[in-house]
């Protein structure tokens, strides 16, 4: 990206692509404030490319209107072999598929949560009235990575 979020590919051939982004985009990574992140566009697009192709897509942003957040509250220890462990938060809707229908916010390390309130991490999930969503915690990406685990 230059900055401002564009993001351009040189040199492709000509043909059939599909485009996506992730489901949750952090300008920065570090995932501690809302102004710069984004709800993604995981569902992929099809898109013909020929000379000089244009594809705008444009995310919401996190926080922003038509979006609710939702705090999780973690209590209990997670940690290994006395390391923190990396776990994803994420939260996924059939009904908003197309829409931002899943967001991920991936490898946080709460270790210990004493009491109820001590890590907290908030999604910020696209709403309408109709809107369904599931949330969870499992194993974090950089986890996965790191012992070759794939999803299939």
């Amino acid at each position: 990206t230059n900055g401002s979020g564009s993001y351009s590919f040189a040199n492709i051939l000509a043909g059939d692509y599909m485009l996506f982004t992730p489901p949750f985009v952090d300008l920065d990574g570090n995932y501690a404030t809302t102004d710069d992140q984004f709800l993604g566009n995981p569902m992929p697009e099809h898109t013909y490319i020929s000379s000089n192709t244009a594809k705008n897509i444009t995310l919401k942003m996190a926080g922003g209107a038509g979006t609710t957040a939702v705090t999780v509250r973690l209590k209990g220890t997670f940690k290994t072999g006395g390391s923190n462990d990396s776990i994803d938060i994420f939260a996924g809707s059939w009904t908003m598929m197309g829409e931002g229908g899943f967001t991920v916010l991936p490898n946080q390390t709460p270790g210990t949560c004493t009491n109820l309130g001590d890590c907290n991490y908030t999604l910020h999930l696209p709403t309408t009235s109709e809107s369904t969503w599931h949330v969870g915690i499992g194993p974090g990406t950089a986890y996965l990575r790191r012992h070759r685990i794939k999803y299939r």
